[in-house]
């Protein structure tokens, strides 16, 4: 063993302490290769204290079904960009939620945070401004927003997993009703019912809230309804009858598990569905006011549509008005026609293809059950009338045959009072002249006492009114002349 052999090993040893370029280099890309797979397996969660910019996705965990960023729908205007979720690798882009709805972001830097309150916000430009938030608060810590395969996007708290859930989207839908979602009337504390609404884009290329939404009847029914503008019905399901929606005779929706239940969380009952095979389905509320189903497998990822209402003249709300049926042609155009012992309510509107104002009743009912002519008349194939009043107590059709002929709720009988009402009225009206005649301060004499200056209040209370030709006598008058007309303060008023 030499001097050259311990030279030879000297060099090798010092190679491997200070590695060359190349070294350094493989090692960079084993640690980038490293934290790109972290970050790939972590691309379903934002963590507290981070954002998701422009650019940046978060895919949905395991299958990759969702995807959330944001987006422009709009290629005329690409520098709107809104927040939103739609399905990952399919073409077009199908967005299924929006959250800065109202107020889209206009600068090149928006952003999504998860605050350390628990909350989502969507900022934008460079002073942070809020478009749009959860709305969530919360002290437990930790919080990180998820989003999974149902393509719902949730914040959670304490890491993820299966950690408490302050807030997810399925909850605060927009117009497409995905598989698990649910359609629901909310009740928070011992307040009024709060609805849930899928409210349709203002147009293809604008998700701003648009003229229609669908929901459930505030009022339990348990219909689910349109609404145009808020207030107008524009199309309803028909009432639940224990199997499906009497005005939705479409069977696949049913097998797919479309169901009502109760949720004491929400307060009230709510319908859901549940896709049975593995084809991607949504229903949205289009900007026209059609609510429709699309189907799509995966391996083809092409939207079919399936079901959709309303599909013609008839479907849509009241299109006949009151006492009236409605029979569609085969262009979708309604036909209306009075019901038996029923006739239109405005001829000339009615001829001219205005049917809106219904029908009223001809020939007026005896309502003396088993004394007069009237009758029940089945009609078949037509929903069940969007009715305010029903009886609920009875379980076949004898039983409500007789409800109806006690109940006896028809406009004949409605406009006429018992006797016991109309004395208590009669008798309102004494107290009420013995009391301008005796009691008051001053004595005022009517001087127009007719029916039509009798008020009655929502309790049927009278009250007097109109005192234009009263007139107030002292206290020992027992008649009294005037020279002016009765009625007026100058005799002369009206002269220039």
């Amino acid at each position: 063993m030499g001097k050259d052999e311990l030279g030879e090993r000297g060099p090798r040893c010092r190679s491997m302490a200070s590695p060359s370029p190349h070294h350094h280099l493989l090692f960079f890309l084993l640690l980038a290769a490293c934290l790109c797979s972290a970050a790939a397996a972590a691309t379903d969660t934002l963590l507290q204290g981070g954002s998701l910019s422009p650019g940046e996705t978060l895919v949905s965990s395991p299958s990759g079904v969702f995807e959330l960023g944001f987006f422009a729908p709009d290629p005329k205007q690409p520098s709107r960009r809104y927040l939103g979720i739609w399905y990952h690798d399919m073409a077009p882009q199908t967005v299924v939620w929006v959250a800065n709805r109202a107020a889209p972001a206009t600068s090149p830097s928006p952003s999504l945070s998860v605050t350390d309150r628990g909350e989502l916000l969507v900022l934008d430009g460079p002073a942070n401004a809020t478009l749009w938030s959860s709305n969530t608060t919360a002290l437990r810590g930790n919080y990180s927003a998820v989003i999974d395969d149902t393509g719902s996007l949730k914040v959670r708290a304490g890491g993820g997993g299966d950690d408490e859930v302050l807030w997810d989207s399925f909850a605060h839908p927009g117009d497409t009703m995905l598989p698990g979602m649910k359609i629901a009337l909310r009740t928070p504390g011992k307040g009024p019912k709060e609805q849930m609404l899928f409210t349709s884009w203002a147009s293809e290329t604008d998700p701003s809230p648009g003229r229609y939404a669908l929901g459930l009847d505030p009022n339990g029914s348990g219909q689910a309804y349109i609404w145009e503008d808020g207030t107008a019905k524009f199309w309803r399901s028909g009432q639940w009858n224990g199997v499906n929606f009497i005005g939705i005779p479409w069977r696949p929706l049913y097998m797919n598990g479309f169901k009502p239940a109760v949720d004491p969380q929400l307060g009230g009952t709510y319908y859901t569905y549940t896709a049975t095979n593995t084809s991607l389905q949504r229903f949205v509320v289009l900007p026209n006011g059609i609510d429709i189903c699309y189907m799509a497998k995966k391996s083809s990822q092409e939207w079919e549509t399936v079901w959709a209402q309303p599909l013609n003249e008839c479907e849509h709300y009241a299109t006949c008005g009151a006492n009236a049926k409605c029979t569609a042609a085969q262009d979708g155009k309604a036909k209306c026609t009075c019901l038996k012992g029923f006739q239109p309510k405005i001829l000339d509107q009615w001829n001219a293809g205005n049917w809106s104002q219904g029908c009223i009743r001809g020939p007026p009912l005896g309502c003396q059950a088993n004394q007069s002519g009237d009758g029940f008349l089945q009609i078949g194939n037509i929903k069940w009338p969007d009715f305010s009043y029903w009886v609920d107590t009875v379980s076949d059709e004898t039983g409500c045959r007789n409800a109806c002929q006690k109940n006896c709720s028809y406009p004949e009988k409605q406009r006429l009072l018992d006797w016991k009402k109309r004395f208590d009225i009669i008798e309102g009206i004494a107290r009420g002249l013995l009391y301008l005649h005796r009691d008051s301060r001053l004595r005022v004499v009517h001087r127009d006492l007719k029916a039509s200056n009798i008020l009655l209040d929502a309790d049927m209370e009278p009250k007097i009114s109109d005192f234009g030709m009263a007139r107030i006598f002292g206290g020992d008058d027992n008649q009294f002349n005037t020279n002016r007309v009765v009625g007026t303060l100058y005799a002369q008023f009206n002269k220039a």
